[in-house]
């Protein structure tokens, strides 16, 4: 009996440690009401998809900056100009994967008008057309950049 009560006195932290391990430790604890805000949150962490549908009207399904109706300066997904046309400011911008009919986009182009349009396709659609306007309603084909996004309603 004293070997057995040596080894355990000599063993005692051992067999605590091993204890706990075996038996797990948890510790829950609640946050305050509006401790957690913007600089706590990663971007991309709370997609459409996590937010309650009935608080949100759309997302931006694609986006894309072009300069000189020809040139994607950025875009998200990858986007490319399909096709311009000078004479007439307009052209076609494409990111590649379906866009949903029920989609709408909207455009800016600083002081200029621009107008938009999903090209029409069976169910899905790939590219937006868009003309850009100047100030006095004329075409006008020098204006400098043109921003575009497409807006969806939540899946």
């Amino acid at each position: 009996m004293k070997r057995i009560l040596e080894h355990l006195r000599a063993n005692v932290v051992a067999y605590a440690a091993l204890f706990i391990a075996l038996g797990g430790t948890s510790y829950a604890f609640t946050l305050p009401a509006g401790s957690v805000g913007t600089r706590q949150l990663r971007n991309h962490s709370v997609t459409p998809i996590k937010l309650d549908p009935g608080e949100i009207g759309a997302y931006v399904r694609a986006w894309a900056v072009i300069q000189g109706g020809t040139q994607v300066v950025a875009s998200r997904p990858r986007a490319r100009v399909l096709s311009w046309d000078p004479s007439f400011a307009a052209g076609v911008v494409s990111w590649g994967s379906g866009i949903s009919r029920n989609c709408f986009p909207l455009a800016s182009g600083g002081r200029d008008f621009i107008q938009v349009a999903l090209l029409a396709g069976p169910g899905h659609t790939k590219d937006v057309h868009f003309q850009v306007y100047g100030n006095n309603g004329q075409f006008d084909p020098s204006a400098v950049t043109t921003f575009i996004a497409v807006f969806c309603p939540q899946p």
